[in-house]
């Protein structure tokens, strides 16, 4: 995906997780020179340009609706690497991705869902193991970045955010009642899922 202005800039060639568990988007910003025009297997797709078989929504369902909008794509990524599926990444189908345009890059609104998805994300998805043991990094990385817009001044974003996260700690049951069956599906151990958080150029063509 390139950006649609800017026809020289990568947009997302492939979204990942870090450990702290914010989904990200490989090579945004940067400058295209071929660094990501190799072939290969990776954690996931933007939804934005992505195709997918008929074989994964029958066997884990669809995008979930109580995402609305923002990372149902990495959550459905996730489920689908967590049930034994593998996304394969070419390099020579390319799009032009207007970023931010439905809601605003920065707005309030996207803040909020963004920040109530990752809550359900981690939830519905993440073995209970990882879950115990990441958790740590996901609370410091949520308060890295709620002092960051306190520092910054940007009171209407932390507002948001925080009213996200609450929205997603609100609906701990109903994500609770997801994850049974999000797990029941599970076929690939730990050790793997573990490692598809930080991105390696191996680990997925193994």
């Amino acid at each position: 995906m390139m950006n649609y202005y800017n026809r020289n800039i990568i947009d997302d060639a492939g979204d990942f997780i870090k450990l702290i568990g914010s989904p990200y988007a490989r090579g945004h910003a940067e400058e295209d020179k071929g660094q990501y025009d190799t072939p290969e297997y990776i954690f996931g797709a933007c939804a934005g340009a992505a195709l997918y078989r008929k074989e994964i929504f029958n066997k884990i369902g669809f995008f979930d609706e109580d995402f609305f909008a923002y990372y149902e794509d990495v959550d459905f990524s996730l489920r689908s690497q967590l049930a034994g599926f593998k996304c394969y990444y070419n390099p020579k189908a390319v799009c032009y991705h207007k970023r931010g345009a439905t809601s605003g890059y920065t707005s309030g609104w996207q803040t909020m869902l963004c920040e109530k998805n990752l809550v359900a994300l981690r939830i519905k998805n993440y073995p209970l193991s990882l879950y115990i043991k990441l958790n740590p990094l996901f609370l410091v990385g949520r308060l890295k970045r709620y002092y960051g817009l306190l520092r910054a001044g940007n009171y209407k974003v932390f507002r948001s955010s925080i009213k996200g996260y609450l929205l997603g700690l609100l609906q701990y049951p109903r994500s609770l009642l997801k994850r049974r069956k999000v797990q029941s599906l599970k076929k690939m151990d730990n050790k793997y899922i573990n490692s598809i958080f930080t991105y390696r150029k191996d680990k997925y063509n193994n």
